[in-house]
């Protein structure tokens, strides 16, 4: 869809990526569900650093607690599984663009 993609294969790995990354990402998108790091975890500490940050989480769960706990938070945009290719790419267009003028 032209964006550049970086990947992370934990939490942990994430917040160094992050820390690393010049200028910061316009979009964080994780899993809510993750061994050793909600996504919930890893993007409040993410938004520590940055509190412009936009964050979208996943969730294959939508009733679980950490779901709710997403949804409780007005800054987190929460996309239940199962979606498409497009479903995914309109969100990411709707998260990113306010930023496109930052």
């Amino acid at each position: 869809m032209g964006y550049d993609v970086t990947c992370a294969q934990s939490g942990e790995e994430a917040l160094q990526v992050a820390a690393d990354a010049s200028p910061s990402f316009d979009l964080v998108i994780s899993d809510i569900m993750m061994p050793g790091m909600s996504g919930v975890d890893l993007v409040e500490r993410l938004q520590q650093a940055d509190d412009r940050l936009r964050v979208m989480l996943i969730s294959g769960y939508p009733g679980s607690h950490l779901a709710e706990v997403a949804r409780s938070k007005g800054n987190f945009d929460l996309l239940e599984k199962p979606f498409s290719p497009a479903q995914l790419t309109a969100r990411v267009n709707e998260r990113i663009a306010p930023s496109r003028g930052r």
